[in-house]
C-alpha cells in the first residue's frame, strides 16, 4: 500500500508539472489545450485515488 500510495504521489506531481509548464511555454494553443485538458484530467484522476486510499 505505501509503494502504491508513493507511486500515485510522484503521478501526482509530476502531473502538476506537464500542466505549469504547459500553462508557461505556449507554443501552439491547440497542442497545449490538449496537454492542459489531459493533465487536468489526470490530476483529478490521481486525486480521486489518492482520497480512496486515505
Amino acid at each position: 500500500m505505501d509503494l502504491e500510495y508513493k507511486v500515485k504521489v510522484v503521478f501526482l506531481i509530476v502531473n502538476v508539472v506537464v500542466l505549469i509548464s504547459s500553462i508557461f511555454l505556449k507554443d501552439i494553443k491547440v497542442k497545449n489545450a490538449v496537454r492542459t485538458g489531459v493533465a487536468i484530467a489526470l490530476i483529478m484522476f490521481s486525486i480521486f485515488s489518492l482520497l480512496k486510499l486515505i
